[in-house]
C-alpha cells in the first residue's frame, strides 16, 4: 500500500491564497521502482485503519499536532472486535477469579488504611498480577478486605476513625491475609508480593512470588521469603558504563525481576530468597543477549548484595550518505541497523552529523543488517563490527517533467533547461516545449535560457514524480504580426479613403485593425511592486490565459491560473462576435460599392450592439471573477504575493483594472459609432438635398 498527500493551490487567481490538500490511501504503483502492478485482491482480503478529521480555526499547525499526539496516544486503547468475534462473546464465560493468599508476610493491620488516612508509613503487604511482563492488576492483602478509599485531610479523631470504618469490607472477613483479583484472562501468570513502607529501608521489599497457569477459578497460596539482592556491573573494554542494558532474573521461563543499569552501568535486582532453584540471571544489550547464566542468592545476600561484573567490547562505526549526484542527500533518512542473531529484536539508530554523516555508537561484534529507506527505495547491505568506516550512494531518484510556456502562456520552444544543486549542472535541449529529468530529492535551482538570455529561474523541491510548469518573461511574436496586419489594413483604409475621399471607407478599415490588435492586447491586468519584487497578472483572450509572473533579483516565477466553465464559455464568445463584427463592417463598405446603402446603416447598427454586447459580457464576467481574489474590478492595495519555491509571501502594493485591449476595442465601438453617425448624417443630408 502507499499513502499519497499533496497540497495544491487553486485557481492561482491573485489575492486569492486557496490551497487544497489531499490524501490517497492507493496499491503502491506509483514509485517507478514497483515492479508491476498486482491487481489480485485475495479473497477475504480487509483493509483496516484508524484515522481522524480534524480542523479548527485557530491553533494553526501546532494544535493539529497536539491533537495528533492525543489521537495517538487514545488508538491503543480502542476496543477491538472482529468480523467472527462480538463484543458480546468477551464476557466472564471467559475470565476467572483469583484470589491469593499470602502468609509469612507480618505487617501492620489495617497498614494501608491507616496510611491513607493519617499521612504516616504503616508497614502493610501488596500483591500484584504480571502477564508477558505487563501490570494487569494489583491490590492490598489483608484480612479485612477494602473496598473504598479515605483521605488525610480529615484533622479530627472522630472523623478518621469514621473513615476507616468507611474503607474496610467487615463482610468478607478472611483468617489468612488474602487479595481477590477479578476478570482475569486466561494465561500464564506470576504474581509478586511487596511489603511496603518495611522498618528496614526506604524501597519496598519484594517477599514472594508464584507462577500461576489460570484455566479456571483458582486459589493459590504464597509462602513469603527475605528480600535478596544482586549488584551487576556492565563495562565495555575502557571501563565505562554500559547503560539500559536489560537485567532480568527468571524462573520457569518467566521474568520475576527486571531492572535496566544507570550511567555507570550498575544496576540493582532484589528477588525472594529461594532454597530450591536458582534464578537464571540475564543481560540483554542492544538487543544481544550477552549473560545467561544460572545464580544462587543465598542468606548472605539478605544484608550483602551478590556481586557480578560482565565486561563487553564495544565499538563505534560511521557511514556517510551520498546521492546519485555525488552531494549529500537532502531528503530525510535515517539509517538503522539489526542483527538476526539478537535475542530481543532492537533497531539501533545513530547521531547524525552534519553532511549526511551518521554514526552508530557502542556497536556489540556481529553481523548487522543496514536498512536505508525513503518511501519505496530501499538500500540494504550486510556490516560486520568491528568495521571501517563506509560511504554508501542511495539510489533515490524521481522523475520530473517540465512544460515552458512564454509570457501568455503559450508553450514554447527551442530553449535550454538547467537544473543545478551544490555548485553541480545538469542541463538539457529540447526541440519540443516539455523536458524531463530524473534527478536524486533535493532542492534545485532551475533557469530557463533563450540564446544566452535567461528568461525564467525559479526554485523546486523534488520529493517525489511531479511535472512543473515553467512561465518565462519571453514575449510571442504574434501579436506583433497581428499589430503589423492591422497598420496594413489601416494604411490601406486611408488610401482608398483619399482617393476616392470617402472618409467612411477609412474609418471601418481602420476600426478592422484595432479589433485586432484589441484581442492580441491584454483585457485586464494587475501590476506591482516592491522592495525588488516585481509581480504582474496579465489577462488574455488569445490564447485564453491569466498569467501571473513575479520577478526577483533571484527568480523569475510565474503561473497560469485555472478558471470555471463557464467564466471560459463567457471569454471565448467574444472573439467570436468580435469576428462578427468585423465581417458586418467589411460587408457593409461591400453593400455601398453595389448600391444598395439602405441596409448599410442596419449592418453597422447590428455590429455596434454585438461589439457593445461583447463589452459587457467582458466586464460582468471578469468582475465577478476579480471579486473573488482583488475584491473589484478596479482597484488598488496592498497584497500578499508567495513566491514559489521559497514559501515566502510578500505584502506588494499592486494597482488592477482593464488592459490596453480593453481600451482599444472601447475605441473600436467610438469609430463603429461614428461610422454610423456619419452614414447616418449623409442619408439625412441627401434626403433634405431632394426636398
Amino acid at each position: 500500500m502507499q499513502l499519497k498527500a499533496y497540497e495544491s493551490n487553486y485557481p492561482h487567481f491573485p489575492g486569492l491564497d486557496y490551497a487544497v490538500a489531499g490524501i490517497e490511501c492507493t496499491r503502491n504503483s506509483y514509485e517507478k521502482n514497483v515492479a508491476g502492478k498486482d491487481m489480485i485482491i485475495p479473497k477475504g482480503f480487509t483493509a483496516e485503519f484508524d484515522a481522524e478529521f480534524f480542523s479548527s480555526p485557530i491553533g494553526g499547525y501546532l494544535l493539529a499536532e497536539k491533537e495528533e499526539d492525543i489521537f495517538q496516544a487514545l488508538v491503543p486503547l480502542k476496543p477491538f472486535i472482529s468480523d467472527n468475534q462480538s463484543s458480546e462473546k468477551n464476557t466472564s464465560a471467559d475470565r476467572f477469579s483469583l484470589t491469593v493468599f499470602v502468609h509469612a508476610a507480618p505487617s501492620f493491620p489495617l497498614g494501608s488504611v491507616l496510611s491513607v488516612v493519617t499521612g504516616r508509613d504503616f508497614p502493610f503487604i501488596t500483591v500484584e498480577v504480571y502477564r508477558d511482563d505487563e501490570l494487569m492488576s494489583s491490590g492490598t492483602a489483608g484480612r479485612l478486605p477494602i473496598k473504598g478509599s479515605g483521605s488525610s485531610e480529615r484533622v479530627s479523631l472522630k472523623e478518621k476513625i469514621h473513615a476507616i470504618i468507611q474503607m474496610v469490607d467487615l463482610h468478607n472477613v478472611s483468617f489468612f491475609k488474602a487479595v481477590h483479583f477479578q476478570q482475569l484472562e486466561v494465561g500464564r501468570y506470576v504474581i509478586k508480593v511487596f511489603k511496603e513502607n518495611p522498618r528496614v529501608g526506604t524501597e519496598r521489599h519484594f517477599i514472594g512470588y508464584m507462577i500461576v497457569d489460570l484455566t479456571k477459578d483458582s486459589q493459590i497460596h504464597i509462602f513469603c521469603k527475605q528480600q535478596v539482592s544482586c549488584l551487576i556491573t556492565l563495562v565495555d573494554q575502557e571501563g565505562t558504563g554500559i547503560k539500559n542494558a536489560d537485567v532480568m532474573l527468571f524462573q520457569d521461563g518467566m521474568e520475576i525481576a527486571h531492572n535496566t543499569t544507570n550511567d555507570d552501568g550498575v544496576v540493582l535486582l532484589t528477588a525472594p530468597r529461594s532454597q530450591r532453584d536458582p534464578y537464571q540471571l540475564k543481560i540483554i544489550s542492544q538487543g544481544f543477549e550477552v549473560v545467561n547464566e544460572s545464580i544462587r542468592l543465598r542468606y548472605y545476600q539478605i544484608v550483602v548484595p551478590l556481586k557480578r561484573s560482565v565486561t563487553l567490547d564495544q565499538y563505534d562505526w560511521t557511514l556517510t550518505l551520498i546521492d546519485l549526484w555525488g552531494l549529500p542527500p537532502e531528503i530525510n533518512v535515517t539509517p538503522r541497523i539489526t542483527s538476526a542473531v539478537m535475542q530481543t529484536p532492537t533497531v539501533i539508530f545513530p547521531e547524525q552529523n552534519p553532511q549526511s554523516s551518521f554514526q552508530f555508537r557502542n556497536l556489540l561484534p556481529a553481523t548487522y543488517l543496514l536498512q536505508i529507506q525513503y518511501k519505496s527505495f530501499v538500500l540494504e547491505k550486510e556490516i560486520q563490527i568491528p568495521s571501517n568506516d563506509e560511504s554508501l550512494v542511495f539510489p533515490a531518484e524521481y522523475q520530473v517533467s517540465f512544460n515552458v510556456f512564454d509570457s501568455r502562456g503559450s508553450t514554447l520552444e527551442d530553449v535550454k533547461l538547467q537544473m543545478s544543486r551544490g555548485g553541480k549542472i545538469q542541463e538539457t535541449t529540447s526541440n519540443g516545449s516539455k523536458f524531463v529529468f530524473s534527478i536524486p530529492p533535493g532542492q534545485y535551482l532551475v533557469t530557463v535560457i533563450s540564446q544566452g538570455d535567461v528568461i525564467g529561474q525559479r526554485v523546486i523541491n523534488v520529493a517525489n514524480e511531479r511535472s512543473v510548469d515553467l512561465i518565462t518573461n519571453r514575449d510571442p511574436i504574434f501579436p506583433l504580426i497581428g499589430l503589423i496586419l492591422a497598420c496594413i489594413l489601416g494604411l490601406i483604409g486611408l488610401a482608398v479613403g483619399i482617393k476616392k475621399k470617402e472618409p467612411l471607407f477609412c474609418l471601418l478599415l481602420f476600426m478592422v485593425g484595432i479589433l485586432v490588435i484589441a484581442l492580441l492586447f491584454p483585457w485586464w491586468s494587475l501590476q506591482g511592486s516592491s522592495a525588488g519584487i516585481e509581480t504582474s497578472s496579465t489577462f488574455y483572450l488569445i490564447p485564453l490565459n491569466l498569467v501571473s509572473l513575479t520577478t526577483t533579483p533571484q527568480v523569475i516565477v510565474g503561473e497560469l491560473s485555472f478558471f470555471p466553465e463557464i467564466f471560459k464559455t463567457i471569454m471565448m464568445i467574444i472573439p467570436v462576435l468580435s469576428v462578427i463584427v468585423s465581417l458586418l463592417a467589411i460587408s457593409a463598405l461591400g453593400l455601398k460599392r453595389i448600391q444598395k446603402k439602405q441596409w448599410q446603416s442596419l449592418l453597422l447598427v447590428g455590429a455596434l450592439l454585438l461589439l457593445f454586447c461583447s463589452l459587457f459580457l467582458f466586464i460582468g464576467a471578469m468582475s465577478a471573477f476579480a471579486e473573488v481574489g482583488v475584491g473589484s474590478f478596479i482597484g488598488s492595495g496592498t497584497l500578499d504575493i508567495s513566491i514559489q519555491g521559497q514559501e515566502v509571501v510578500v505584502p506588494v502594493l499592486c494597482q488592477w483594472g482593464p488592459g490596453i485591449g480593453f481600451w482599444l476595442y472601447v475605441v473600436a465601438g467610438m469609430i463603429l459609432s461614428a461610422s454610423l453617425i456619419i452614414i447616418l448624417y449623409q442619408k439625412n443630408k441627401k434626403s433634405n438635398q431632394l426636398l
